[in-house]
């Protein structure tokens, strides 16, 4: 296991790195999806309410409209049957009498003034009017005179130059000519629908208390002309807020940020049908991110959880699974200390028999050593018959030094002549060579030569090539006898098409003429010993190299 231990733990950090990698967009996939179901809980939360708050409130409004609508006609109804009797009692009385009956009976009503009008061509108030406020009395006298003009009774709200208001009832008093106005005063009604309606406010404010708003959410009734907040002794909204709130809702808009500071405020607006009222729900942002805080921690903790339980699989499968990994990576560390020339010790370790990947790693491994035992005997054969060869190509490279002559003492030290060779083969064997010896007395024959090719085929050739030379040569006088003679034996004896250059050249020590002739070779080149610039030896035409053809024919040259 210990021997393992770095790709277990590269495997174990390759699966850690990929289950992060995989969480963390899930996870921040997730956080996202709980951002927006936050948001979209939030407005669904918050429109839901305000329009539930919305009902409940134009409920209350329409019964306070109700009652209030009620309250004045009951109060109209009361007003039109006190009308009538007043009116029909004047009726009874004679007409000179009537004024005087209506003073009496307006000082018995000095809650509901009664004046009493004249119609005719000298329309005029004629009882009642001493008592009343001029701008009431003006504002009754000009519908009076309406009313007796059709000759009919008439209803109408009126105010004093106080402000306070009136119920006027107009009545024609019948066969007479007269016309009764009956004030009631609204103060009452007034009075009574003010308490109505301060009992529906504080039965609005009792139930925005009592309604579940989103958590941390409160809503408010605003006056959209006033700017006043039903709820101010508890409301977190200032004056700028409720401005903001008002430009929002002029503007349409169903929701509006309210700056608070550290902590803003959503505000979710209505309005409610038939009055100024705005309904503004408003909510702290923190209250809002809540739950989704609450999400990263149930997130943050599951994927905690999932890379506690990769971890403790990872290490349960690098226990069991690389285990047998340690045995393989042992036995390659002792390859190189292994005899391949013996059978391989290492097959009892392996887990050869596994059928995963491990094993196919372990017979793959034995299948290497059996193959480097392979190749390792057929390198000892290659090399124990490479070194036959080597031992032999040495003989057989003495022997070819052995062909080519020696310069001998006479032929160093001779008064006609300085001679001197060597020849360095490419290969242990090659195809050059020279001779040079006495043919006659005075005659040296000196040659030179080039087998085609290398190695041990030239070297056989060029063995041919010097002991044709060496036979033929005895007693010549001219070199291009020679080359014939050499180029037909050749020519005959070679079924590879194989060819030397030859340069075959007798020296006269007593003439000092040199006469040569070149089967295919270049030309000599003279040096002169007097101090005379060296020429090259050409002029004539090359002629064919040695071996190819028998009937080649050669040329002597002289210097």
């Amino acid at each position: 296991m210990h021997s393992g231990s770095t790709l277990y733990h590269k495997f174990l950090g390759f699966i850690l790195l990929v289950l992060a990698i995989a969480m963390l967009p899930l996870m921040a996939h997730d956080l996202y999806l709980s951002w927006q179901n936050a948001q979209m809980m939030a407005n669904k939360s918050a429109q839901a309410t305000l329009h539930a708050a919305r009902e409940h409130i134009s409920s209350h409004l329409k019964q306070s409209i109700a009652i209030e609508a009620g309250i004045l006609q009951s109060t109209k109804l009361e007003m039109r049957r006190a009308a009538k009797t007043a009116a029909d009692l004047l009726a009874f009385a004679d007409h000179d009498r009537i004024a005087q009956a209506a003073t009496l009976l307006a000082r018995t009503r000095a809650n509901a003034p009664l004046i009493l009008f004249r119609t005719g061509r000298n329309f005029s108030p004629a009882a009642g009017a001493d008592s009343a406020d001029p701008a009431l009395l003006e504002a009754v006298s000009e519908r009076a005179r309406t009313a007796a003009a059709l000759g009919k009774a008439d209803d109408f709200a009126v105010a004093d130059s106080s402000g306070r208001y009136f119920l006027a009832c107009l009545k024609p008093i019948k066969g007479a000519p007269y016309l009764l106005c009956l004030l009631f005063p609204l103060d009452e009604a007034g009075n009574f629908a003010s308490l109505v309606k301060e009992l529906h406010r504080e039965g609005i404010v009792a139930y925005l208390k009592s309604l579940a708003a989103y958590p941390g959410g409160t809503i408010h009734v605003i006056d959209a002309r006033t700017l006043e907040d039903f709820r101010e002794e508890s409301s977190p909204l200032t004056p700028r807020m409720r401005f903001l709130i008002q430009q929002a809702v002029q503007a349409g808009l169903p929701y509006v940020e309210l700056p608070a500071g550290d902590d803003d405020f959503h505000c979710f607006l209505e309005t409610v049908p038939g009055s100024s009222w705005i309904l503004a729900l408003t909510a702290s942002k923190n209250s809002i991110r809540r739950p989704f805080l609450r999400m990263l921690a149930r997130q943050t903790a599951l994927l905690a959880a999932i890379m506690l339980l990769a971890i403790l699989a990872a290490i349960q499968i690098g226990a069991v699974q690389f285990r047998p990994l340690g045995e393989i990576i042992a036995c390659v560390r002792d390859f190189p200390s292994q005899d391949f020339t013996k059978p391989l010790a290492i097959g009892d370790r392996l887990p050869l028999k596994r059928k995963d990947e491990f094993g196919a790693l372990a017979r793959a491994l034995m299948d290497m050593g059996h193959m480097l035992q392979s190749t390792l005997d057929g390198m000892l054969k290659a090399t124990a018959a490479k070194e036959r060869m080597e031992s032999e190509l040495d003989m057989a490279r003495r022997i070819q030094e052995g062909l080519l002559p020696a310069i001998s003492p006479e032929m160093a030290s001779h008064p006609a002549f300085e001679l001197s060779a060597s020849v360095t083969p490419a290969r242990l064997v090659g195809g050059d060579f020279y001779d040079a010896f006495f043919v006659a007395e005075t005659k040296l024959l000196v040659a030179l030569g080039d087998v085609s090719g290398k190695g041990v085929p030239a070297a056989l050739f060029m063995s041919s090539a010097v002991t044709l030379l060496r036979g033929l040569s005895r007693g010549a006088e001219s070199p291009a006898a020679v080359l014939s003679a050499i180029n037909k034996e050749l020519a005959a004896r070679n079924p590879e098409n194989m060819f030397v250059t030859l340069a075959v050249g007798l020296f006269d020590t007593q003439s000092a003429v040199f006469t040569f002739a070149l089967a295919g070779h270049p030309a000599p080149i003279l040096v002169p010993g007097d101090g005379a610039p060296c020429r090259l030896l050409d002029g004539f035409a090359p002629e064919l190299v040695a071996g190819v053809m028998e009937d080649a024919c050669y040329h002597d040259h002289a210097v």
